[in-house]
C-alpha cells in the first residue's frame, strides 16, 4: 500500500483526518493530523509501489566544446557574441572559459544566437523505497507536478 499523501509505503498505516479529510496514511505522514485508528495487516490492499518519472534539464558534458566549435564557424568573438544577446563581453569570457556556468537565461540567448544547443534532458524514474522515506514539502510538490503534467 502506498501512503495517500506521500506515495511512499511503509510497515504500518493509519487512517487519520488531516484538516477535514480522511486518509490512510504513513506512519511519518501520521502526524499531520489526528490519528483515528492503526489501518490493520489484513486491511492493507497489496498494490504494485508506483513510480514517478522525471525529466532533468542539464548543460551537455561537451558544451564548452559546442558553443567554442559554433563561434568558430561563424567567425564570432566573445564579444561580439556578447552585443548580440546583451550581455556583459566579461561574463561570456568565463562562460566561453568554462569558469562559470551559464545561466538558464544566458545559455537560451547563446544557444539563439548560435543555433545550437547545450542542453539536454535527463530521463528516469524514481520509485519510493522505505529508505527514502522522508518526506519534504519540495518533493510533494514535485510529485504534484507529475501528476498534472
Amino acid at each position: 500500500m502506498n501512503c495517500e499523501l506521500c506515495g511512499f509505503t511503509d510497515d504500518k498505516f493509519y487512517r487519520v483526518e488531516i484538516e477535514g479529510a480522511v486518509m490512510t496514511v504513513c506512519s511519518k505522514c501520521s502526524s499531520f493530523g489526528k490519528i483515528i485508528k492503526e489501518v490493520e495487516e489484513h486491511e492493507i490492499e497489496k498494490k504494485p509501489q508506483k513510480s514517478y518519472g522525471f525529466v532533468e534539464r542539464s548543460l551537455k558534458m561537451d558544451y564548452l566544446e559546442i558553443l567554442n566549435n559554433a563561434m568558430n564557424e561563424k567567425n564570432m568573438t566573445a564579444e561580439k557574441l556578447a552585443e548580440e544577446i546583451k550581455e556583459s563581453p566579461y561574463e561570456i569570457k568565463k562562460i566561453l572559459k568554462g569558469k562559470i556556468m551559464p545561466t538558464d537565461a544566458i545559455a537560451k540567448k547563446i544557444e539563439s544566437a548560435l543555433k545550437v544547443s547545450i542542453y539536454e534532458d535527463i530521463v528516469g524514474t524514481f520509485k519510493p523505497t522505505k529508505e527514502s522515506n522522508e518526506v519534504s514539502i519540495d518533493y510533494i510538490a514535485q510529485i504534484k507536478q507529475m501528476k498534472q503534467g
